[in-house]
């Protein structure tokens, strides 16, 4: 699990479909509760490579990456592909996280999954300016009432 996790943070769709396609466990995660689709998510609001993580994307989808899966915290896929993992304030790339968003949200990615602390996906836009994610979120049936 742990080298599918590394390989899902720096990025690496070859080396994902490798291990996947040996056997590796798509929705294995950690004590913490991180899954490769978690460490995915971080990687693409971190890095900004539209390409790359579009690509792991792909793989983890296609081989049954849980979308709604979240780690001890209640930080899902969509939590952290807004940036709710950092402070507020360092502004993700909206045309970046946008191009990705619909990847999580056609999986079936939930609007409405708020964390421990309350933080939902619009929270989360609103924290990192993404004006663009929070359009498509509340085209999607995001609440704008959530607390």
């Amino acid at each position: 699990a742990r080298a599918l996790m590394l390989a899902a943070a720096r990025g690496s769709a070859d080396l994902l479909e490798l291990l996947l396609s040996a056997g590796a466990d798509v929705n294995a995660s950690s004590e913490h509760g991180q899954s490769a689709l978690l460490a995915a998510a971080r990687y693409a609001f971190d890095r900004g490579d539209s390409l790359g993580a579009r690509r792991v994307f792909d793989v983890l989808l296609r081989h049954g990456a849980a979308v709604n899966h979240s780690d001890t915290g209640g930080m899902g896929a969509l939590l952290l592909l807004l940036g709710a993992h950092t402070p507020p304030g360092q502004d993700g790339d909206a045309t970046h996280i946008g191009a990705l968003l619909p990847l999580l949200l056609d999986a079936g990615a939930e609007v409405a999954h708020a964390d421990q602390r309350g933080v939902t996906a619009l929270h989360a836009c609103a924290l990192h300016a993404l004006l663009g994610p929070a359009r498509t979120l509340i085209a999607r049936g995001a609440p704008l009432q959530a607390r």
